[in-house]
């Protein structure tokens, strides 16, 4: 008896921890950055990459000496696990990563808390980390 107890609450647990992330919210955000006061460092567009869809604009903005990623009019494929990386290459290696994407659509704004050297970093790339994958990349120029 004691071990189909057991039997029953481990197979609950396995279930519990195999669910399926439903994805990244699809909640059209509208976060902007003051562009009045902003310098313009490094702009691109999105392309898409492996069979998903990513468009919209990157530009990485200076403010009162604190960096951000802008994400203009983006739209992304969902996936559940995408994360936002700024990269010295095309590939994420080398890579600052931005956290989690907020949402696949709309405008959004990163702060980069890190220092770094913003003229090694040429790409903004959308990730799925649990199934290694590059959605969309944009070259920042």
């Amino acid at each position: 008896m004691k071990f189909s107890i057991i039997l029953v609450l481990l197979g609950a647990i396995w279930l519990s921890s195999c669910t399926k992330n439903n994805g990244t919210s699809t909640e059209t955000l509208k976060e902007t950055v003051d562009t009045v006061s902003a310098k313009l460092i490094k702009t691109g567009s999105f392309i898409s990459s492996s069979g998903y869809t990513v468009s919209g604009k990157s530009s990485i903005l200076l403010k009162d000496s604190i960096y951000s990623l802008s994400l203009e009019n983006f739209s992304s494929t969902n996936g559940p696990d995408l994360y936002v990386y700024i990269s010295k290459q095309i590939t994420p290696n080398a890579i600052v990563d931005l956290g989690r994407l907020k949402s696949t659509n709309g405008n959004q704004v990163y702060t980069l808390t890190t220092q770094f050297n913003v003229a090694e970093y040429k790409y903004v790339i959308i990730y799925c980390k649990q199934f290694s994958r590059t959605f969309g990349t944009a070259e920042l120029k």
